[in-house]
């Protein structure tokens, strides 16, 4: 019974957490493109506008990148509470900034934001630390698939709220959003690691466990897997909106409902198929059939381009996307120790980031030269990660502790 009511715990700290970095999404679009943009003039030239664009998408991931694994690690050494606290206590302040950013129309306070929100952006590795705490082999992949879905709820839940909230309002509600959860946080959920059971006895020897485990040609198979897979879906979803925008004259509410349809189609693959997939199939296998499953999707919508055949190929690789993540991420976990899951957890999401970071600053660019240039990208990519696949067989037991 406390088991579930941590993962309850998790599961709201989780949704809340990614609705309020998700409900400024469909804001972002309109602070630097269109006649009335919020945050440049109307004399910037199209290219600037772009490229300021491709700023802030990209600042948020790279931070990212530096804070996760910062705080991963923190998290095996001091426990997952601590740091969930900090973590949650800095996106607040960060989305405080960004409200007062908007207000001032200071692009440079934005950005100095948006990187604070992403140094302090690590509730999800810390909930994926905290839930492999908790689990054994036989229900570790159905329990890291609760934890996709309620990123993927949040993610839902955000940008369809936020597209229809008007002005700088998204940013405001994220805040109180932001504050809630912290204070959710902190009298409900409660410590899952016992440092003083598991913890290594210095950080040399902490340092030297961790970087023996990525000699291991297994995990370097999944981590290649793992980089490709968010890259492509990543420079899909940061790009697309505008895509809608310049072929089919979405507005801001239309988009919305595009990404909370994607994020629709990828809480049922989570929720209804994960779990008897699983029961029939390896988790490399489903690997395989998701990639597979990605890379028909994308190809296919470089040869249809009408609206409908945009909503309904988009269903293939969003399933293939969560499915595929929480597969890897599980055989992940399990091939590492107890004692270095959030250093994983957090090396893990550095490594979404910096995905994300790079599709950020790359796509605006690609989107000049091409609309069709992202998604080409994304299939022939996609097409690559295949033969990876082969090289990784299933894992079905956790190694033993140090």
């Amino acid at each position: 019974m406390k088991q579930y009511k941590l993962l309850f715990a998790l599961f709201v700290i989780l949704v809340v957490d990614t609705m309020s970095f998700g409900i400024v999404l469909p804001v972002l679009p309109k602070l630097f493109l269109g006649n009335q943009a919020m945050l440049v003039s109307q004399t910037t030239s199209l290219s600037m506008r772009y490229t300021l664009m491709g700023l802030v998408l990209g600042v948020y991931p790279l931070a990212v990148c530096i804070g996760t694994p910062i705080l991963g690690i923190l998290s095996d050494r001091f426990g997952r509470k601590p740091v969930l606290f900090f973590s949650l206590s800095g996106t607040f302040v960060a989305l405080c900034f960004s409200a007062v950013a908007l207000a001032l129309s200071s692009v440079m306070l934005l950005l100095m934001a948006r990187v604070l929100t992403g140094l302090c952006s690590a509730s999800q590795p810390i909930a994926q630390a905290a839930v492999a705490d908790m689990s054994h082999a036989h229900n570790r992949a159905f329990y890291f698939s609760l934890v996709a879905f309620a990123m993927t709820v949040g993610m839902l839940a955000g940008p369809l709220l936020g597209g229809f909230l008007p002005g700088a309002m998204p940013f405001y509600v994220a805040g109180i959003l932001a504050l809630g959860n912290l204070i959710f946080m902190s009298f409900l959920y409660k410590e899952t690691f016992p440092v003083a059971k598991y913890r290594l006895t210095g950080l040399k020897q902490y340092a030297q466990v961790c970087l023996q485990h990525l000699t291991q040609k297994k995990v370097i198979s999944l981590l290649l897997i793992f980089v490709m897979l968010e890259f492509c879906w990543s420079l899909f979803f940061q790009t697309q909106p505008v895509i809608l925008a310049k072929l089919f004259a979405y507005n801001s509410q239309q988009q919305s409902l595009y990404i909370t349809f994607l994020g629709g189609v990828m809480c049922f693959g989570l929720v209804a198929l994960f779990k008897p997939l699983t029961k029939i199939m390896s988790l490399s296998k489903l690997t395989f059939y998701c990639l597979a499953a990605n890379t028909l999707g994308y190809g296919f919508m470089c040869i249809f381009s009408g609206e409908i055949a945009t909503w309904l190929l988009t269903m293939s690789f969003t399933l293939g996307v969560g499915l595929c993540y929480t597969a890897l991420i599980s055989q992940l976990s399990l091939l590492i120790p107890q004692q270095q899951q959030g250093w994983l957890m957090g090396f893990t999401s550095a490594l979404l980031a910096f995905s994300w970071a790079i599709a950020g600053l790359i796509g605006p660019k690609l989107l000049q030269i091409s609309d069709l240039l992202p998604l080409l990208i994304c299939f022939v990519f996609s097409a690559v990660t295949l033969p990876f696949v082969g090289r990784v067989k299933s894992t079905t037991q956790i190694p033993a502790r140090v």
